[in-house]
């Protein structure tokens, strides 16, 4: 069976309709904004979050560039030390050089005035008066 409505009935009904619509319409607004807000604070944050592992990224950048140069520094004095070493090295070999060659042109020079011919004109003998 069907049942027709009257008046007040029908009155009755849109009124609840009308209402409903409206609180629909005002639950969807608040959903739109809140999902709006909802949406701005994840960007926000993921751009904190990015901004984060972008410095993190930097810093340790920096820090190997930190290291990198500090390794590069110890190598650098480490070869400076060996080509000092080597300076001196290859110094005291020659000072030891140099002072052989002395040590044999004395020797030598001393030889040569060993076997020198002497001239003994020069040399008077020492003479007593005879009285």
């Amino acid at each position: 069976m069907l049942r027709s409505l009257v008046g007040s009935e029908m009155c009755i009904r849109d009124r609840l309709s009308a209402k409903y619509d409206q609180l629909l319409r005002s639950q969807t607004a608040q959903d739109d904004t809140l999902r709006h807000d909802l949406e701005t604070q994840y960007q926000k944050e993921l751009s904190r979050k990015e901004n984060q592992v972008q410095e993190n990224l930097q810093r340790q950048h920096e820090r190997r560039r930190q290291v990198e140069n500090k390794i590069r520094e110890k190598y650098l004095n480490m070869v400076k030390r060996y080509q000092q070493e080597i300076t001196i090295s290859k110094r005291s070999v020659l000072d030891r050089e140099v002072a052989n060659a002395e040590a044999r042109s004395k020797l030598q020079k001393e030889r040569a005035q060993m076997y020198e011919a002497v001239s003994y004109t020069h040399l008077t003998l020492p003479t007593k008066r005879i009285v």
